[in-house]
């Protein structure tokens, strides 16, 4: 559908902006993520997806290596901007499972925990937001789908941890190569 390729080009759009970044700074990193991500937002999720990682990206700032309590506020501050960029916030999308996903994330944070691990949390957290997505979205429900915007988020934030983890991202997607 419409949104899934909205969803595509926001998404590759940010990724073309970090492929040529020689960084392990996350604050440098999410910001040029998220500044591509904003010159190439599509449709209503695209949008909220990049109001999302600009707010993570605003609230990691200058640090540059975040601790997991860092990078748990900066996700809050995502959040948050995600919420404010829409005029009527919809419950049952990807605002739900980036909402549900930080705060059972952050809520798990100990004086133990990495920023894998903090990560690790967060995907299967939001995992398990968007299965339940139809179950607040009738419209879903009756479509016999998960909300497509909060699918997107997931698979950027898997991909993202399958890197943190030194996972190679196998990915059936042609690569456009410019």
């Amino acid at each position: 559908g419409d949104t899934g390729d909205n969803m595509r080009m926001t998404i590759e759009s940010g990724i073309a902006a970090i492929e040529n970044l020689d960084s392990d700074d996350i604050a440098e990193v999410m910001k040029v993520f998220s500044h591509g991500m904003l010159l190439g937002a599509r449709g209503n999720s695209g949008v909220i997806l990049s109001q999302f990682f600009a707010g993570v990206s605003k609230g990691l700032k200058s640090s540059k290596k975040a601790d997991p309590t860092e990078f748990g506020n900066a996700l809050k501050k995502g959040v948050e901007q995600a919420y404010i960029s829409v005029m009527t916030p919809t419950e049952g999308t990807i605002l739900t499972v980036a909402r549900e996903a930080v705060e059972y994330a952050v809520s798990r944070i100990t004086p133990k925990s990495t920023i894998r691990s903090l990560f690790s949390d967060l995907v299967k957290e939001m995992h398990a937001s968007l299965d339940r997505t139809p179950e607040i979205l009738k419209v879903l429900k009756e479509a016999g789908v998960v909300d497509s915007g909060g699918a997107g988020l997931f698979y950027i934030m898997d991909g993202l941890n399958r890197v943190l983890n030194g996972e190679e991202i196998v990915d059936s997607t042609p690569v456009l190569v410019s």
